[in-house]
């Protein structure tokens, strides 16, 4: 469940940050310019979950109650320390192998919905959506990858795959160019 943390994260930064165009040149897309970091183990006992930029500063905060085991009633906060916003979301069912809808709280027009249809033994689906500062909606796929957390993040157009908005890495890749080494 900790995944789940770190992509609520992720795709609500998204809609807090940027205002998503899809791009007609697919040839050249830009490189991505927001990279977050949260650590795997989910420990509480220092209250919210810090979420850090490369710099190390933390750039979110993030916790999460289960209310309901049985039911899978569930609540989740994203706090952006530096704006002093909140996002509150709220989700139903939220159990191992079920279908799970988190609705936002309190957000007037611009409501966020992310959904988690699990597939067995598939891939799961994962998607968002919210409707933007002009009202138009804006959604989102997640594409696992089969074996592992990792996977990317696509803003739909028109149901389809468009541009690449986000990528979840288990692990952060060693940049050889900046690596000194003596032999």
């Amino acid at each position: 469940m900790q995944f789940l943390s770190t992509f609520i994260s992720l795709m609500a930064y998204i809609s807090f940050a940027t205002h998503i165009v899809a791009s007609p040149h697919k040839a050249d897309p830009a490189p991505l310019s927001k990279v977050f970091i949260m650590k795997q183990a989910m420990d509480y006992s220092q209250g919210s979950l810090p979420i850090y930029a490369p710099d190390g500063s933390v750039v979110y905060r993030f916790v999460r109650n289960i209310l309901d085991p049985i039911t899978g009633f569930t609540t989740i906060l994203l706090d952006h320390p530096a704006t002093h916003v909140s996002i509150v979301l709220q989700g139903v069912n939220n159990l191992c192998a079920h279908k799970t809808t988190y609705t936002q709280l309190d957000s007037g027009p611009q409501k966020m919905q992310f959904e988690i249809d699990p597939n067995g033994l598939l891939k799961d689906q994962w998607s968002f959506s919210y409707l933007d500062t002009t009202g138009t909606q804006q959604n989102f796929k997640f594409d696992r990858n089969y074996s592992s957390k990792e996977g990317e993040i696509h803003h739909l157009v028109k149901n389809q795959d468009g541009d690449l908005v986000a990528e979840l890495r288990s692990a952060v890749p060693i940049r050889r160019d900046f690596v000194n080494v003596n032999i």
